[in-house]
């Protein structure tokens, strides 16, 4: 049973979520009862205020099982023009919040103790840090249970302070970059090409469900070079995907190889990490975010995961990413192929510069 407690009100409405599903509640004189069980590791509560008589509703404390989550009550967050910010007040202004609490809360309490210090709870912890608190997915049994397990629990959550340095830094799962491409003229020259793009993933030799017939990702290397463009693909084939990574290359990027990876639907990229720049020396001082994510042709029902971090927000665009620090997986459990441009470079402070805000 959750509890969530409010400073006394009357005559509000509202509707509760557990991990993004609706659920029912009561209403029982200070608190805000939901009779619902959560699952291990960690779980988000969402209030939405939907009618009040009074101005504010301030929250004041959660606790799952009779347990009080305590001051980690106020990692609470509400989305304010795009962004998290710590908040406890319901208000017409903002009419949602966000309580992540863990399950069981003595193993949250720990994970918490961890990662902030307790002096800076009732602070904006959002302001002050990169927080990421993965969520909650259920995805169907016809799925291999390592990668049901892998979508639904959470034992681990990231934080780092905002004015930590970004190259090479192995705090840092993924950063968001502006990077123009025409994403439909290059869906449609892999789909055209979908035959060159085959290649078994290394990871699928040690990540393979037995028991499970569905289809594990594609790797097709486009280039291994650090001089110059060495496609090994006709390049009359995939003229847009020239043209991108003559582009990169134009910025003054150093590609260090290029990848087009192909995950059929209803098919995954079971959870592993990209540790191999640890074993060859073209890779030396490429740790932390240094591979360009370009979603090709992704549509709802694909979900990328970094393990204790959370799903990539991949509407937004491309990316770079830390797929070498991270462990990560993958499902499209969506009717379509998708494709993603992996391009692993030797990026410098001015490259991630000019890639984050154009300067």
């Amino acid at each position: 049973m959750i509890r969530i407690q409010f400073e006394p009100a009357s005559n509000f409405e509202v509707v509760t979520y557990l991990n993004e599903k609706q659920i029912p509640h009561t209403i029982m004189d200070n608190e805000i009862v939901v009779e619902h069980s959560a699952v291990y590791g960690i779980n988000h509560i969402t209030v939405e205020l939907i009618s009040s008589s009074e101005s504010v509703i301030k929250l004041t404390g959660l606790s799952y099982d009779n347990v009080s989550t305590r001051h980690t009550f106020y990692l609470a967050y509400s989305i304010i023009d795009g962004k998290k910010k710590c908040n406890t007040w319901l208000d017409q202004n903002n009419k949602s919040i966000t309580i992540p609490f863990g399950n069981p809360i003595s193993w949250w309490l720990g994970e918490c103790a961890g990662k902030i210090p307790n002096s800076l709870y009732g602070t904006n912890l959002y302001e002050q840090f990169e927080i990421f608190i993965p969520s909650v997915l259920e995805i169907d049994s016809t799925y291999p249970k390592l990668i049901q397990d892998f979508m639904k629990h959470n034992f681990d959550f990231h934080v780092f302070p905002k004015t930590t340095k970004k190259l090479h830094n192995k705090d840092i799962p993924w950063l968001k970059i502006n990077l123009e491409y025409d994403e439909e003229a290059l869906f449609d020259e892999f789909q055209k090409n979908i035959d060159k793009l085959d290649g078994d993933a290394p990871q699928n030799k040690y990540t393979r469900d037995d028991n499970s017939e569905l289809d594990l990702w594609q790797v097709s290397f486009a280039m291994d070079t650090t001089d110059s463009l060495n496609l090994n693909y006709d390049p009359e084939q995939f003229p847009c995907l020239v043209n991108l990574l003559k582009k990169i290359q134009n910025q003054g990027i150093d590609i260090i190889h290029a990848f087009v990876g192909t995950v059929k639907e209803h098919s995954v990229v079971m959870p592993h990490c990209d540790d191999f720049y640890k074993h060859d020396e073209r890779y030396t001082d490429t740790s932390g975010c240094s591979q360009f994510f370009i979603p090709i042709g992704w549509k709802q029902g694909n979900y990328f995961k970094f393990n204790g971090v959370g799903f990539i927000p991949w509407q937004d665009g491309a990316f770079i990413v830390n797929n070498s620090d991270f462990l990560h997986g993958s499902v499209n459990t969506s009717d379509s192929t998708r494709f993603t441009i992996g391009i692993y470079c030797n990026f410098t402070e001015e490259n991630i510069r000019t890639l984050e805000h154009g300067y």
